[in-house]
């Protein structure tokens, strides 16, 4: 009888969670985020294995053609007469940025423990509020500054697992050539989030889909041709020894985008993207189990951590 009264107050909490559970899991838009985060913590272990014995500039480009490709019989459900010439232009820099952030990303993904590249993807939350504050003059509350802390707290968490580490020094973190690249892909990403959410606003998710495919296709290949000087032979030996992973990574990325999408315009953005982001908490626990990486426990602790985070800046 002691402890009656708390044993009550317990099972109306777990009542409570269960029937909460219940009401989002009968929501469409949830199954679809959901599913978004699955699908993209899968793409995250067959990018690793891929990445583990081919260029990170010829995957994307090769990625990016494919999606394409994969994506055009949406051109049957797709309805482009509330395309305008400004959606055009905004969706072009935005797929450039993302075609940008694919790639930095992907070097995080070579070269960094898995476990330590997927809860990074949580990184591009926290730059939007200080984009809206540098470009549209918007003030950083204090649920958004909390949430930027626990995020860049997990960033430093992160840096004393990659380099077995007691004392942070930021120079440590500077010198970190693919956590410095995959944190400027997550910049380029939250880039990126803005343009989705105000082209969303407009276009259906199919003509949506379309239309970022074919410029992430064609600033991909952009980007190759640019640094790359062996980019046909580079491409070549992409399809001819990894043909099948890249056409699945790529079918899977287009189910991703489009789940995403339906999720973003059956919903409040802030909540689909808040679900999405459990994908770096299923990459990682996945990573301890598929390429047996060390302290994924703790690291799983910090993915938990980031992730509460970025439920605080996208609830704001």
């Amino acid at each position: 009888q002691k402890y009656s009264h708390v044993l009550d107050m317990l099972n109306v909490e777990l009542l409570q969670v269960i029937t909460t559970i219940i009401q989002l899991g009968s929501q469409q838009w949830f199954l679809f985020a959901l599913a978004s985060a699955v699908v993209t913590a899968i793409i995250a272990v067959m990018e690793k294995r891929l990445l583990q014995h081919e260029h990170t500039l010829s995957f994307s480009a090769g990625h990016a053609l494919l999606a394409l490709l994969l994506s055009l019989p949406l051109l049957f459900f797709a309805d482009f007469s509330k395309v305008t010439p400004f959606i055009l232009v905004m969706m072009y820099f935005g797929m450039f940025a993302a075609a940008a952030a694919f790639w930095l990303t992907a070097r995080g993904v070579k070269h960094l423990e898995m476990s330590i590249s997927s809860p990074l993807t949580v990184t591009n939350l926290a730059f939007i509020p200080f984009l809206a504050f540098f470009f549209l003059g918007e003030r950083l509350s204090l649920q958004q500054g909390a949430g930027v802390f626990l995020i860049f707290a997990g960033v430093i968490a992160l840096e004393f697992f990659q380099h077995n580490s007691k004392l942070f020094r930021l120079s440590d973190l500077l010198r970190d050539k693919y956590l410095v690249l995959t944190l400027i892909g997550g910049l380029f990403y939250a880039v990126t989030a803005i343009v989705d959410k105000a082209a969303l606003s407009t276009l259906d998710p199919f003509t949506y889909i379309l239309i970022a495919h074919f410029f992430i296709a064609i600033n991909s290949l952009l980007i190759m041709v640019v640094l790359d000087r062996e980019f046909k032979r580079d491409l070549k030996q992409l399809f001819s020894q990894d043909a099948k992973t890249v056409f699945v990574v790529s079918l899977l990325s287009v189910v991703q985008r489009l789940s995403l999408a339906f999720a973003i315009s059956g919903a409040f953005v802030s909540l689909a993207v808040a679900v999405k982001k459990l994908s770096s908490l299923f990459a990682t626990i996945m990573a301890g189990r598929l390429f047996h990486e060390r302290h994924i426990v703790q690291k799983t602790l910090v993915s938990l951590i980031m992730i509460a985070g970025a439920a605080l800046l996208v609830l704001s």
